[in-house]
């Protein structure tokens, strides 16, 4: 494979210990490409609101030069901590002011990314956005790389700035050679501004264990009977659950169990208080650790995933499904964009009519050979595959270019 240098703009900072879908896609590109990581610069404001916080005192290192701004991390890896304070926009009271004020920075910006890649050697590089459409605004016009890459994994635009966020998202997707999406949802919001969006799917972004374990029969013992286990994950709130199709599973399949696992206490606290726990065939689990999760998931009967037909849920890469298949599980999910991807191994449904009778289909159905299809399928959605489809999408293999 031909060999390139690309510059990342992304959050948050390579070293702040948890990972993201770009961290993983950097960690893909530096297996044959050189990579530069750029995190945008420290807003002013913040600089003298936030003194005590350990990253402005690190920011403040790298500003006062006692500490170098470029770090190599590894081989084929660098960072860049630009050493300037941006102008903060907080204060920008019309369209002007702000698109102004944000201009001179990404002025600023675009100086320190360009001795940088000088100072490396970087030469006709690839630039890729991740999600900054403040930052990244203005750098096409003034980095002029070989390709503008815009990746669109979430939205974050928050009460208040959200508008001038979206405004500033639309111009940058427009001046994007091309944008990748990891979300069918993504991908049509995306492509009603730029024709040339791609969607590339991801890697899991949680575990998925490589072995399934010998069933226990643990969940049967606890709950006290031998009757179908129904169930899943508990999702992180309960806005995300549709607890319509949830109280109609229950109220019409009294000798259907229905488990949802848990390894928050508190969020188990707040299941065993909601409506559900009123219902005697339904059980709250709290899981102690990651392998009694996986054990009681592989003792489920049918999993389900009744999702309300939010923003949110349908943005976002639904993780849970590849968790859910790699263990070879029958899984009965929302219809809706984002689990579209699925739809030829996940029974799909839109109303709890259509979920009790999914569930019954995949208690009949459920054999060797469709378990083994599921855990294929989940096996192909790895972050080496994901990698494979951007350098389809930008044609990275056709390009002739190689680092001098």
């Amino acid at each position: 494979m031909e060999k390139r240098d690309i510059v990342v703009l992304a959050k948050p900072d390579w070293a702040e210990g948890f990972e993201t879908n770009t961290k993983k896609i950097i960690s893909e590109f530096t297996k044959h490409h050189r990579v530069l990581f750029v995190k945008p610069p420290v807003n002013r404001l913040k600089f003298f609101t936030h003194k005590e916080n350990p990253e402005i005192q690190k920011r403040s290192s790298v500003i006062k030069k006692e500490v170098e701004s470029l770090i190599q991390l590894q081989e084929n890896l660098w960072t860049l901590i630009p050493d300037f304070k941006a102008e903060p926009l907080d204060f920008a009271f019309n369209n002007w002011t702000f698109q102004y004020i944000n201009k001179i920075n990404c002025q600023r910006l675009a100086k320190s990314i360009l001795d940088t890649t000088k100072k490396i050697g970087f030469k006709n590089f690839l630039f890729f956005n991740d999600s900054n459409p403040i930052e990244g605004l203005h750098l096409k016009e003034l980095l002029k790389p070989e390709k503008y890459i815009y990746y669109l994994s979430h939205h974050s635009f928050s009460k208040g700035s959200g508008k001038m966020i979206e405004r500033n998202e639309i111009k940058t997707l427009k001046k994007a050679d091309i944008v990748l999406t990891n979300s069918k949802y993504y991908q049509k919001y995306a492509s009603s501004i730029n024709n040339n969006t791609r969607f590339i799917g991801q890697g899991p972004a949680i575990s998925i264990p490589n072995i399934i374990q010998e069933e226990k029969n643990e969940l049967h013992q606890l709950i006290g009977n031998n009757l179908p286990l129904i169930g899943t994950l508990a999702r992180t709130s309960l806005q995300n659950i549709d607890f319509e199709i949830l109280k109609e599973l229950l109220s019409e399949r009294p000798k259907w169990n229905f488990v949802l696992l848990t390894k928050n206490k508190s969020q188990f606290k707040l299941y065993q208080n909601s409506v559900l726990d009123a219902y005697p065939n339904f059980t709250m689990i709290l899981c102690e650790n990651e392998s009694q999760k996986r054990i009681y998931l592989q003792e489920l009967d049918v999993c389900i995933i009744p999702e309300s037909l939010s923003a949110e849920n349908m943005g976002k890469y639904p993780v849970y499904l590849d968790l859910l298949l790699s263990l070879g599980k029958p899984v009965v999910a929302t219809r809706h964009i984002a689990n579209e991807v699925f739809s030829e191994h996940v029974y799909m449904a839109s109303t709890p009519e259509e979920f009790i009778v999914k569930v019954e289909h995949a208690l009949v159905e459920d054999n060797d050979m469709l378990k083994k299809e599921r855990m294929n399928f989940a096996g192909l959605h790895n972050w080496e595959n994901t990698v494979k489809a951007i350098y389809e999408s930008i044609g990275l293999q056709s390009k002739k270019h190689l680092v001098a």
